[in-house]
Parts: C-alpha cells; sequence; structure tokens
C-alpha cells in the first residue's frame, strides 16, 4: 500500500470558489483606438544628444586630422591645448577625449620609422617562435642569475594551462608538507 495513495490533496482557492456560469445575453465589447508612434528624428532645433554640432563632419579622422593632432604632439601640446587647436582649424564639434583617444590609436604607428617597425615585427616573431627562451632570460632576470631548462618551463606552461581549467572547479587545492626520510 502507498502512503502518498493515501493522502488527499488539499483543496486549493479556485476549488471553493464557484464556478461562473456564461452570461446569459452577450455583453458589448468596447474598442479602445490607440496611436501607433513613428520613430522620427528630433527637431533640429534641440541639441544633439552626443554634443556635435549640428552639420559636423562624419565620426571618423580624416589624414590632415591625424597630421595635425600629431603635428600638435610632437611639439609638446597638452591635451587641452590641442582639443583647442583641433576645433578652431577643423570645428568638428568633437570633445577633448575623443581627439585623446586617436592620438592613443595612431601615435605608435606614425611614431614608429619603418625600421623601427620592422624591428617590432622581428622581435615579435622571436618571442612567438621561442616563447619559453623568453620566458627563461626573464627569469633569469627576476632570480639574480637562476637558470631553468626549457622543457621545465614548457612543463610549468602546460601545467598552468591544465590547473587554469581545473581550478574553476569548486574543490580546493589540498597542498601536503614532505617529511624527511630517516
Amino acid at each position: 500500500m502507498d502512503f502518498i495513495s493515501k493522502v488527499k490533496p488539499e483543496p486549493t482557492n479556485s476549488q471553493h470558489l464557484p464556478t461562473p456560469s456564461p452570461p446569459s445575453s452577450p455583453q458589448p465589447t468596447t474598442k479602445v483606438a490607440t496611436k501607433r508612434r513613428s520613430a522620427s528624428p528630433p527637431p533640429l532645433s534641440q541639441p544633439n544628444k552626443r554634443g556635435r554640432k549640428p552639420g559636423a563632419s562624419s565620426s571618423s579622422f580624416t589624414k590632415d586630422q591625424d597630421t595635425y593632432i600629431t603635428q600638435l604632439r610632437q611639439n609638446g601640446k597638452n591635451n587641452t591645448e590641442v582639443h583647442r587647436l583641433f576645433e578652431e582649424k577643423f570645428n568638428t564639434g568633437r570633445n577633448a577625449k575623443s581627439i585623446e583617444n586617436r592620438w592613443f590609436t595612431i601615435k605608435d604607428e606614425v611614431l614608429l620609422s619603418d625600421w623601427e617597425d620592422n624591428l617590432l615585427l622581428q622581435a615579435i616573431k622571436e618571442i612567438e617562435n621561442d616563447m619559453s627562451g623568453a620566458i627563461i632570460r626573464r627569469f633569469k632576470e627576476l632570480s639574480n642569475g637562476k637558470t631553468v631548462t626549457k622543457g621545465y618551463v614548457m612543463k610549468k606552461m602546460k601545467g598552468k594551462r591544465t590547473t587554469s581549467a581545473t581550478s574553476q572547479s569548486s574543490a580546493p587545492a589540498v597542498t601536503t608538507k614532505a617529511e624527511p626520510l630517516n
């Protein structure tokens, strides 16, 4: 005999309420008219939400603007001066932060010569091809001359990849201290 089958379910609120009877005559329904709003642009008299001046140029910078920003920065102008002079010349409606961000985007490309750019690409290739060697050199600098083998570095790199995947589990890592043998 099942214990659960002996228990009667408790009545819910809907079981205590009388069931509604259908209406004897159809009741009139009312329809409410709703207006659909169309997405229209704001009137021209309102300021632009992003603070740009009406008729301002597109969001991308031109070569002339990039050259002017570079020239001002190389002449030692700070962000406020660069923004003021840039707006006096181009009247774009840009804020100082957007011009500063543009400088950070173009400065390495502008400040490195072709020769220096090639050196950077060479360094990237060398590090990509011999990452464990680069790690060994850096470890030697940090540890005041101690060296390790490439095999050990590669083992640690591989272990780091697997432990980072397993460290996301909820089990805490357990470490034990080895006791000396007698």
